[in-house]
């Protein structure tokens, strides 16, 4: 997402960094019990998965491995699409702040005609 606040820019983790997540984790994902190294024959393959920051660098999270875990794809995205709308939100409310009118407007549709064949709108018989 690219914005007008001043966050640091991601930094991708090195080989040994992922290895002392995958270590402090268990080799699994930080979320749920999915294992992040499969065994295929003997060798130990790194599966699917994703570095998530804990707090995310756009409300205030940093590159440091004490905010940084490796999850899974599916809770990768649930995280992501939480934190999505929390940024949104805190994005919001500093424009709010500093005096700037929302960026969509709310549009005002105008109200449908009644349609005169209805049975609202039937005169009660006697």
């Amino acid at each position: 997402m690219t914005g007008d606040d001043d966050t640091a820019p991601r930094r991708r983790l090195t080989a040994a960094e992922r290895r002392t997540l995958l270590e402090r984790q268990g080799f699994r994902c930080a979320a749920c019990p999915e294992p992040l190294v499969l065994d295929l024959g003997g060798r130990r393959v790194l599966a699917m998965m994703i570095d998530e920051h804990v707090i995310p660098l756009a409300l205030g999270g940093s590159n440091d491995l004490v905010n940084r875990e490796l999850r899974c794809p599916a809770c990768a995205k649930a995280k992501t699409s939480k934190d999505l709308k929390a940024i949104l939100k805190v994005r919001r409310i500093q424009r709010r702040q500093r005096g700037q009118t929302p960026r969509n407007p709310r549009i005002r549709s105008r109200p449908f005609p009644r349609d005169p064949l209805s049975w609202r709108n039937a005169e009660p018989s006697s």
